[in-house]
């Protein structure tokens, strides 16, 4: 910043210097006349015009070398002034180069933003009054009358003991502090489960891992800023099934480096599930304060 304020003052400073020559040539250029009068002013007025002759050649030869001088030195400034308009200019060309190509990676992360928000939405869930059954829409209008839940309605319902899931699923999202809750099923039990009743759900979750996955290229050491976004966004129910697609689906384990450097289980509620999920993930996938206190070095938690 100092050294920009200091080149501009001394290119300013050239620029007074400039306007200043043509007056300090005018001056030496009197100066010479007067002095030539006062030392040959006894004489009388030679009306010879090659004396005048002799005088121009006088006055040029004095004034010539200075003029040249004076020339050179304002090539040698509006040099100097255009070189560093264009030091400037390029500088300006390339901010604006970087600001366009960061306003596009930031527009690319948003338009995947609204692709979840879109995702969420196409999760649909209908509900049978009458029987009670409850099912994925396919578009087929039976003419029975239906409850229709949409969006994060639909994730809730996936997580009550209303919506589709068995019991080997529905027991893992109880509080821990819950009554009258039964053990938590054998793993096979709730990998079978899973895999029967999570396909619904496999869009959402690509949709998910993508988010997280071109965060790092996108907005490089601005990641972390906006994946704190996409987690504001989430719903506690969509937190406990990604948790799910983590524990129990083979593509949701790729996506585990992920979550760990982004804290993104950091609002995993206080269930059976998380209990799961602390023993089977990272400490860093719950946040930086629950990984500090949970014997990791606060060099090793997650920067969100």
């Amino acid at each position: 910043m100092s050294q920009g304020s200091s080149e501009v003052s001394s290119y300013a400073s050239d620029g007074k210097m400039l306007q200043w020559l043509p007056w300090i040539a005018g001056t030496l250029a009197i100066i010479l006349v007067v002095g030539y009068a006062i030392a040959f002013h006894p004489l009388p007025i030679n009306e010879r015009p090659d004396a005048w002759g002799q005088f121009g050649d006088y006055i040029g030869g004095l004034l010539n070398p200075l003029i040249s001088l004076f020339t050179l030195i304002v090539a040698v400034s509006v040099w100097r002034l255009q070189k560093t308009e264009l030091l400037e200019t390029r500088k300006a060309l390339e901010e604006q180069g970087r600001t366009a190509e960061q306003q596009r990676r930031e527009q690319r992360f948003f338009d995947l933003l609204n692709l979840y928000r879109s995702t969420v939405d196409s999760i649909v869930i209908e509900k049978n009054p009458a029987t009670g059954i409850v099912g994925r829409v396919l578009g087929v209008d039976t003419g029975v009358p239906r409850s229709s839940f949409s969006g994060k309605r639909a994730f809730s319902l996936l997580t009550s003991s209303a919506g589709p899931f068995p019991s080997e699923l529905l027991d893992l999202f109880a509080p821990r502090n819950s009554f009258n809750i039964p053990s938590v099923p054998p793993a096979a039990d709730i990998l079978e489960a899973w895999n029967n009743n999570s396909p619904m759900l496999d869009h959402y979750f690509r949709v998910i891992f993508t988010l997280l996955r071109e965060a790092e290229p996108l907005l490089q050491n601005d990641r972390y800023r906006y994946i704190k976004i996409l987690r504001a966004q989430l719903s506690r129910d969509e937190v406990c099934l990604i948790a799910m697609n983590l524990l129990y689906d083979e593509e949701g384990k790729r996506m585990r480096e992920l979550v760990s450097e982004y804290g993104f289980l950091k609002h995993l509620p206080s269930n059976y599930l998380r209990q799961l999920a602390e023993r089977e993930l990272h400490p860093r996938s719950f946040g930086q304060k629950w990984a500090t206190d949970h014997l990791l070095a606060p060099s090793q938690a997650a920067p969100c």
